[in-house]
């Protein structure tokens, strides 16, 4: 049995030996690397990428580059490229992980939820209509502006109630004069300005009002004779009242002995302002029946009386 000392001695030269042999094995592989392509360009990593010693995955790491920074490409062996380092060094990425131009710029951050209230907040805050107001409390019941929200809200819904109640008295107003306007009733004039001292119609009612209370023009009678006219026929015929209409007409009451059913009829004639015969009626029997007073009523009736035998 050989001691220990002699393996040791023996087995030292030979791993030497070998590690030699792989050096310059490496080198020689180092010598014979040619490029497919000889470039000079700039290009950007298109991630945080590591950056080897050759163009294969197994080489050494030598340092690791962020995503968008620039880099210098000075040549392209398979889907390898060859980079020049800041600090003079040769290194190599796959093309997969490098872009040509300038990198895409960060997108803007967004607004905040706080900047985008106050952006409703201040799109809304002096509006007339209340929906608008009401939006913003329904996205921000419980915002930064919600207490002013419903003050301005309730502000403004007074206001709309305040103005719908002048436009409905505006619009009853306007209802009560279209109907006295031509009215010749002094009481339906009163009647509106009672209703509405400080109407838009006042002074036009009180004018109405002057008009109506003066007192018509006087006639005074001059005895002329405007028209005459006679009624009957071949027997006895009598007139004993008339009445003024208020058309300017007039209606007479009397007895015929010319017309009718008896022997002397009730009779009662309706004239115009020029004395022709509107119409013309007889009331009575076989007998003596006579008109003797005749009324006009209010309603444009009239009242007759008298006395029948009939």
């Amino acid at each position: 049995m050989r001691p220990p000392s002699a393996i040791r001695a023996r087995s030292l030269p030979r791993f030497k030996s070998r590690r030699l042999r792989l050096h310059r094995r490496s080198r020689k592989l180092s010598k014979l690397l040619a490029l497919d392509e000889v470039l000079d360009v700039e290009m950007f990593a298109l991630a945080n990428v590591n950056v080897r010693a050759g163009p294969t995955a197994q080489t050494e790491k030598l340092v690791t580059i962020s995503n968008g920074d620039p880099v210098a490409v000075t040549g392209k062996t398979g889907d390898w490229f060859q980079i020049a380092l800041d600090d003079g060094r040769t290194g190599y990425i796959l093309g997969r992980y490098l872009g040509l131009g300038a990198p895409a710029p960060e997108p803007p951050p967004g607004p905040t939820p706080t900047e985008i209230e106050l952006a409703f907040w201040d799109a809304v805050k002096d509006t007339a209509n209340p929906a608008e107001l009401g939006a913003y409390l329904t996205q921000y019941p419980a915002g930064r502006f919600a207490a002013l929200a419903n003050a301005r809200l309730g502000a403004l819904r007074a206001e709309a109630d305040a103005q719908a109640a002048a436009q409905a008295r505006v619009d009853q107003e306007q209802a009560v004069w279209d109907i006295v306007k031509e009215s010749t009733q002094v009481a339906e004039l009163e009647g509106y300005l009672l209703a509405f001292p400080d109407g838009r119609y006042v002074q036009e009612a009180r004018l109405l009002i002057e008009e109506l209370n003066v007192p018509p023009p006087v006639r005074v009678p001059t005895g002329d004779l405007v028209w005459e006219r006679t009624f009957g026929g071949a027997e006895n015929d009598g007139a004993w009242s008339v009445a003024a209409l208020a058309d300017g007409g007039l209606a007479v009451a009397g007895y015929t002995e010319s017309k009718g059913a008896g022997e002397r009829d009730a009779w009662v004639l309706r004239l115009d302002g020029a004395g022709n015969v509107v119409w013309e009626r007889t009331f009575g029997g076989a007998e003596d029946d006579r008109a003797f007073s005749v009324v006009a009523l209010s309603n444009g009736d009239l009242a007759v009386a008298g006395q029948t035998s009939s």
